[in-house]
């Protein structure tokens, strides 16, 4: 995915990153927030919230420990 950053990198379209690879180096978990500014942190809140199924969310922030996403 990182070959393909301009492509896949959320918000690459937009110039949310300086750089679309930079999104991609943040593989710890939880360790992409720190990419984040202030303002789309509370952002992804609020729209995760809404938008996602509360199982794909948590996948989303916590990986496997939430579970198989096969089976979500």
């Amino acid at each position: 995915m990182r070959a393909n950053a301009d492509a896949t990198a959320p918000g690459a379209h937009l110039g949310e990153w300086s750089s679309n690879t930079d999104f991609f180096r943040r593989s710890r978990l939880g360790e992409w927030r720190e990419a984040l500014s202030a303002e789309n942190q509370a952002l992804y809140e609020t729209l995760s919230g809404k938008r996602l199924d509360p199982a794909l969310k948590a996948w989303l922030e916590q990986g496997r420990a939430a579970g198989d996403p096969k089976t979500l």
